[in-house]
């Protein structure tokens, strides 16, 4: 049978869980729409201050930027320069030479993941990348990054859960959305995400609470919120400002939560492919190596674990709903 044409069905999200997938990428749209405006406000301030040359600038170059980006993204890869780029990797003791060639192994497990899930293997376009991690990431134009470190260092059925879940990001769509997102916000998320970040991260782990953090924590807060609402005085009144300025401190907290729904939505792609007991071992390794903590992009690795057991109760040990 040919992988590229599969004859069981293509997975599809179905349910609340199809709603959900398609609502997730409009819901961070939303609530980006309180940075996107004091971006503007912030360009407009810069106008009145330096000029409008100074924002004609900066709109290029970060446009510029976007766009580069989005073509790297669009490229195919360049197969053979990436498994050169494999070969080449320093640490010789973590990838010894004696191992397969990391792309094959890749494109084996994409293989495997592309068959359960009823795809076409040319659906899903694959990068290999050099990092310490074994990490992956999902990008535009269906491109799934994995980290060499993944695919030398994970067993075989912990890889395919990896691409599985990257699979189910791809699925859920919204990457271009994202971009428009990052694209309009970069200045103010700059500001606004550090004290939030700081706020998730004393929430995730008791033990890094210390007077110290928490004096930095309420000393830097206030003082980005005042700097931020000074900026945009030129460009706007003071109630107006703060109203904003309110807004895009609260912004990262209901969009950390957006991306936990995302998490769990591609973890349930993973189970229900038949790698869900592969993705709850990937997870308690993780968890041991760099912590199981929730982040503004995850949720704690023993709530995903909880979730996937109970989604495999249901669709049943081999993936398929009874």
């Amino acid at each position: 049978m040919s992988t590229d044409a599969p004859d069981i069905p293509a997975y599809r999200f179905t349910g609340r869980a199809r709603i959900e997938a398609k609502l997730l990428p409009l819901a961070r749209l939303l609530i980006a729409v309180p940075w996107a405006v004091a971006t503007v406000v912030l360009l407009r301030s810069l106008a009145l201050w330096v000029g409008l040359w100074a924002v004609l600038v900066l709109v290029v170059i970060r446009c510029l930027a976007w766009i580069c980006a989005r073509i790297v993204n669009w490229i195919n890869p360049d197969e053979e320069t990436w498994r050169r780029n494999a070969r080449e990797w320093p640490d010789k003791v973590r990838y010894p030479p004696g191992r397969d060639d990391p792309y094959a192994l890749l494109v084996e497990a994409r293989k495997d993941v592309m068959l359960a899930a009823g795809l076409p293997e040319s659906w899903l376009r694959l990068l290999l990348k050099k990092s310490p991690h074994k990490s992956a990431s999902a990008g535009p134009h269906r491109l799934v990054a994995v980290s060499i470190s993944a695919v030398n260092q994970l067993p075989p059925p912990q890889l395919r859960a990896l691409v599985a879940h990257e699979l189910g990001h791809e699925l859920i769509g919204g990457a271009i959305v994202r971009n428009i997102e990052a694209l309009c916000t970069t200045p103010v998320s700059a500001i606004f995400d550090l004290p939030a970040i700081n706020v998730l991260y004393l929430l995730a782990d008791k033990d890094r609470w210390s007077v110290l953090r928490v004096v930095l924590l309420l000393i830097t807060a206030p003082v980005l919120f005042a700097a931020f609402v000074a900026l945009m005085l030129p460009a706007i009144a003071i109630h107006p400002a703060l109203v904003l300025a309110t807004l895009c401190f609260l912004q990262p907290f209901p969009r950390a939560w957006l991306s936990w729904r995302g998490e769990y939505l591609a973890d349930q792609v993973a189970t229900d492919l038949g790698y869900g007991p592969a993705l709850r071992d990937y997870l308690i390794g993780s968890s041991v190596e760099y912590g199981g903590g929730f982040t503004r992009t995850h949720p704690s690795a023993h709530a995903r674990i909880r979730r996937s057991e109970r989604r495999e109760h249901l669709v049943g040990p081999g993936g398929q709903l009874p």
